[in-house]
């Protein structure tokens, strides 16, 4: 509110505010005094950053969001950390619906799921804005259900993936990116037809041809154009035995079968700028003795990712 009534001319400038579990319902406090603000002038608070992109909420903190997004310029919206009842999410989607193109869902539980004669008084929702979707720091069912349509889904980022996802979610894609998979490699699902297929390493893997299994288990792997294997360690252990030539001979064959009967254009191996050691790419492209004259593969090292960044 001091913001709104002391400097005005910035408000156009801001494009994120994000709202912090210890700041309830945008109220905050200097000394034993505090400013509590109510839902109009809540919505007020958001409506008048006027070029406002993107809002992050923890906790409690996005109670208030279905009263907000109505209105408002906002097209990414961040929702971290908050136990929420089925309806309130309902809500908080069916507001999202119409203009959010990025959605993050970290650690967000539905308390006392409904249901089915619940789930049925529950109105279907088509997220028709909705081109991005990333789900973190899940380990149980994800908080929404057969009322939630998503049919223009592009982008789909998954922490760590479970086979229950799976029955959500469309099944074209331009880009699935998994941070690594939980149900190992007996089980199976529907896979996705998409282009883009990322994957962040997982440090305990030490072969290459360990991740062969995912790429059929979630992908119909003659239709993807591009793999990126990005690494998250920040050790200065390299994130697989590239002298295990056994492993890299089933990885360079599985690929070059796909290039030849398949649409694969380039796979990408990706070492982030957390990567204590930037030597571990030297001279990697050059152990693909198969994939290399043909120009399949790109080593990156300290840089980000070609396919999918982590907000």
């Amino acid at each position: 509110m001091e913001l709104m009534r002391s400097a005005p001319h910035i408000r156009p400038l801001i494009l994120y505010i994000a709202f912090c579990n210890y700041i309830q319902n945008l109220r905050s406090a200097r000394g034993i005094e505090s400013i509590v603000i109510d839902d109009a002038d809540f919505t007020a608070f958001i409506h008048s950053f006027t070029h406002l992109e993107a809002i992050f909420c923890t906790g409690s903190t996005f109670v208030n969001i279905p009263l907000v997004l109505p209105g408002s310029s906002v097209t990414t919206l961040d929702l971290v950390a908050r136990d929420i009842q089925a309806q309130e999410l309902s809500s908080t989607f069916e507001a999202a619906a119409p203009m959010i193109r990025c959605l993050t869902l970290d650690t967000v539980r539905v308390r006392n799921p409904p249901n089915a004669v619940e789930m049925s008084r529950l109105p279907t929702i088509t997220m028709v804005a909705l081109k991005e979707l990333a789900l973190m720091g899940y380990e149980e069912r994800l908080p929404f259900y057969s009322n939630i349509r998503m049919p223009n889904l592009e982008i789909l980022y998954c922490a760590i993936w479970l086979n229950i996802f799976r029955e959500y979610l469309p099944d074209s894609l331009k880009t699935l990116a998994i941070g690594w998979d939980l149900d190992g490699g007996d089980q199976v699902c529907r896979p996705f037809d998409t282009e883009n297929f990322y994957l962040r390493w997982h440090v305990s893997w030490e072969t290459l041809d360990q991740v062969l299994y995912l790429i059929p288990k979630l992908t119909i792997p003659r239709n993807i154009q591009h793999i990126e294997i990005v690494s998250e360690t920040t050790s200065d252990k390299p994130p697989f035995d590239m002298d295990d030539l056994e492993s890299v001979d089933k990885f360079e064959s599985f690929i070059l079968d796909l290039h030849q009967n398949g649409s694969l254009q380039k796979v990408t191996f990706t070492f982030e700028p957390s990567y204590m050691d930037i030597r571990c790419g030297d001279g990697l492209a050059d152990r693909f003795t198969k994939l290399n004259p043909l120009g399949l593969v790109d080593v990156r090292v300290d840089l980000p990712s070609v396919l999918y960044n982590l907000r």
